[in-house]
């Protein structure tokens, strides 16, 4: 009974220290792995306040009123801007401190674009969108210091 006892235990102490570091290792696996869908589409990860293609288009459709053409324009730009941005976080061959600046030169591509498909009227307000979320963003980066 007494070998019975120690095989016991040994057994049930090697299936806790296997718990634990499986545990270990999936918390490890989260912390280094990117942002799934779900956490590019909220208010966090590397996509922020801009959110997915649909969400951005319907965004720029309520705040511009856009037409259904407008909207057939637009839509490819955005598709187009989110592929090339995404493309480039995945990049393991750009240095880190070299993606802001072509995220920067995708999304001013994308602006130009956009614009081009809009009133005059539409432009200006754009633009206003374009500086508050600018300011929001410099504000925001203030906090953190």
């Amino acid at each position: 009974m007494n070998k019975f006892v120690s095989r016991f235990f040994l057994t049930a102490l090697m299936s806790l220290f296997l718990c634990f570091a499986m545990g270990a290792f999936a918390q490890d696996q989260e912390q280094t792995a990117p942002p799934q869908q779900g956490a590019e589409q909220g208010g966090h990860g590397r996509r922020g306040m801009r959110g997915n293609p649909e969400q951005r288009l319907e965004r720029l459709s309520k705040q511009l009123n856009l037409t259904d053409d407008q909207k057939a324009k637009i839509k490819p730009i955005l598709d187009d801007e989110d592929a090339k941005t995404k493309a480039l976080w995945q990049d393991t061959s750009t240095a880190p401190e070299d993606k802001r600046g072509k995220f920067m030169a995708i999304r001013q591509t994308a602006n130009d674009q956009i614009k081009s498909v809009l009133t005059e009227d539409q432009q200006k307000k754009f633009t206003d969108m374009q500086e508050h979320m600018h300011q929001h963003m410099k504000d925001r980066g203030s906090d953190n210091n």
